[in-house]
């Protein structure tokens, strides 16, 4: 059997061209979403290697980018061991919320400060 030829389609109905004749099959909307796996082997090497290459800086920058995380966030790491990525991330989250509320603590202190001021002879002042 001879290796398909680029199909003629249109919305409703594809066409193979298979040892000189039309092979005819209905296509659905899901077809064309549908991917289609080619196995590693079947793929040029250059392909590959440029995949694995892409996937390794991918994971060294996320890498690059955890261990900047935990510079900055303090960690409990009462192992000796490196943080995980999840407990890292859990306690970022937490420092920020943490961060959050000293800061609401603060504007509350201050627009309570400043309110106590403004009442006072500030704008009784004769121009």
């Amino acid at each position: 059997m001879a290796a398909p030829t680029a199909p003629v389609s249109s919305c409703m109905y594809s066409e193979w061209m298979i040892d000189g004749k039309y092979q005819v099959t209905e296509r659905t909307h899901e077809d064309n979403k549908r991917y289609k796996h080619v196995p590693h082997k079947d793929k040029p090497a250059q392909v590959v290697a440029r995949r694995n290459a892409r996937e390794r800086r991918r994971v060294q920058a996320v890498n690059s980018a955890f261990a900047r995380l935990r510079k900055v966030v303090p960690l409990e790491n009462t192992r000796g061991k490196r943080v995980s990525k999840v407990k890292t991330l859990q306690q970022a989250i937490e420092y920020i919320q943490a961060l959050v509320q000293l800061l609401e603590q603060d504007r509350n202190w201050i627009s309570h400060y400043y309110s106590h001021k403004l009442e006072g002879d500030f704008f009784d002042y004769n121009f």
